[in-house]
C-alpha cells in the first residue's frame, strides 16, 4: 500500500460516510443537549430525517449505560500505557493530548458524557456540521481519567487514537491541527488527511523532510501511536538542530496484564 492510499485510509464510500456521519451527529447532538451547550451552527443545520422510535431510545440507553470496569491494563516497562505517557509529558514538562477518531470508535461519545473532559472536534468551523460525528476530536488528557484509561486499554489496538505531548495550551494546539484536515493530491483532488489514524501516521511521519517535520510538529515534542503489532508503542520524537529537524523513532515493548 503506497503513501497516498494510507493517507486516504478509512475514507469510505460517500453514501456509507453520510450514513455514519448522520448517526454520529445524533450522538453529538444528544451530548450537547446533555451539557446544555447551544451552538448557532447546530441550530442552523438541517433537521435529521425521522427515525424509528425504538432505535432512537436504544441509542439513548447505549449512551447512558454505565462504563464498565477495565478488564486489562497494558504495561510499558512495568507501567501502564497511561502512566508511561504521563511520565513522558512530565519529563518533557509538557501537556498530554490525544486525538480520537470517532469514525473508528463511536463509544467516545459515551465518555464525553460521563467523564470531565476538555475536547473539540477538529472539523469545528471548517466543515459541514454533519461530519462532526466522523471527525477527529482533540482531547486534553487528565490524570486518572476514565477516558484515558479506556483509550489505553479497551480501545488500544483499534487504530482509533494517537497521543502527543506539547508545551502549547489546548486552544493553540487545536488551531495548529486544524491546518491539516485536508490535503491536495495530484490533479487538485482533495482528501481528508486522517493523520490521527495510527496506521496513517506510522507511514506519513518517516517520509517527512526537515521542513515538513517543523510544519507538522509545531510545538509538539513527540507523537505516540500503537504499532501494527499492538504490543509495540511507537514514539516519533522531534530532534532539532541549528540546521534541520529530524525524527527519532523509538519502539517501546508493552505487554497485557490481567487484573481484577
Amino acid at each position: 500500500m503506497d503513501l497516498m492510499e494510507e493517507v486516504a485510509l478509512g475514507v469510505e464510500q460517500e453514501q456509507e460516510v453520510e450514513l455514519l456521519a448522520e448517526q454520529n451527529l445524533l450522538r453529538y447532538r444528544l451530548l450537547k443537549q446533555q451539557q446544555r451547550m447551544v451552538s448557532h451552527s447546530v441550530l442552523n443545520v438541517r433537521k435529521l430525517k425521522k427515525r424509528n422510535k425504538s432505535a432512537f431510545f436504544a441509542l439513548i440507553l447505549l449512551m447512558m449505560t454505565p462504563l464498565s470496569d477495565q478488564a486489562s491494563e497494558i504495561n510499558v516497562k512495568g507501567k501502564t500505557v497511561a502512566d508511561f505517557l504521563w511520565d513522558q509529558a512530565e519529563n518533557k514538562m509538557c501537556n498530554l493530548y490525544a486525538i480520537v477518531d470517532s469514525a473508528r470508535n463511536d463509544e467516545i461519545f459515551k465518555y464525553f458524557l460521563t467523564d470531565n473532559v476538555v475536547y473539540r472536534s477538529l472539523f469545528e468551523g471548517k466543515m459541514d456540521i454533519k461530519y462532526f460525528g466522523v471527525s477527529g476530536f482533540l482531547i486534553e488528557c487528565k490524570k486518572d481519567s476514565i477516558l484515558l484509561n479506556w483509550l489505553t486499554t479497551k480501545a488500544w489496538g483499534d487504530s482509533c487514537s494517537i497521543f502527543f505531548v506539547s508545551k502549547a495550551p489546548f486552544d493553540e494546539v487545536f488551531k495548529h491541527l486544524q491546518k491539516f484536515n485536508r490535503v491536495y493530491l495530484e490533479g487538485d483532488d482533495v482528501v481528508y488527511f486522517r493523520y490521527y489514524d495510527p496506521r496513517v501516521l506510522r507511514v506519513y511521519l518517516p517520509t517527512c523532510n526537515s521542513k515538513e517535520i517543523k510544519t507538522f510538529f509545531g510545538e509538539t515534542e513527540s507523537f505516540f501511536v500503537e504499532g501494527e503489532n499492538p504490543e509495540v508503542l511507537i514514539e516519533f520524537q522531534k530532534h532539532s538542530t541549528l540546521w534541520s529537524d529530524k525524527i527519532m523513532i523509538y519502539n517501546h515493548l508493552i505487554a497485557r496484564k490481567a487484573f481484577l
